[in-house]
């Protein structure tokens, strides 16, 4: 199976106002992986997958104010 290659794909909802950044990093990831020297325990959970979800709503919130 080929590995997919580092992506950022960016989308928008504009009738629900949602919008977001859909990220894979591969490549990059094992370059940061392979400079440090992490204890095995944090080594093992960083090679996991990863899903990181950011709320742009209280963002959009203060800066209207």
């Amino acid at each position: 199976m080929k590995p997919h290659p580092d992506s950022l794909h960016r989308f928008l909802f504009e009738q629900s106002h949602v919008r977001g950044e859909l990220v894979h990093l591969d490549a990059a990831w094992r370059a940061v992986l392979e400079r440090h020297d992490y204890p095995p325990a944090l080594h093992a959970v960083m090679h996991g997958p990863r899903v990181f979800l950011y709320d742009y709503r209280q963002e959009s919130r203060s800066n209207q104010q």
